[in-house]
């Protein structure tokens, strides 16, 4: 009888991007320099880009 292998599910999800060479290369310098994940970079620039978006619509006026 064959074993069935058990994949775990996580809590995160691979995603493909087409990012320019250019940029690439920059934030590569800057984590390098840094010290930091280049995963950790691109989830805490998300993160933050997420949370002004939210704070921009906050501050709008509201009828």
């Amino acid at each position: 009888m064959k074993e069935k292998k058990t994949v775990k599910k996580s809590s995160a999800e691979i995603i493909e991007l087409t990012i320019p060479l250019v940029l690439l290369d920059r934030v590569r310098s800057h984590c390098d320099r840094g010290g930091v994940e280049l995963r950790d970079f691109v989830m805490d620039a998300i993160a933050e880009k997420l949370e002004l978006a939210h704070r921009e619509r906050r501050r709008k006026t509201r009828l």
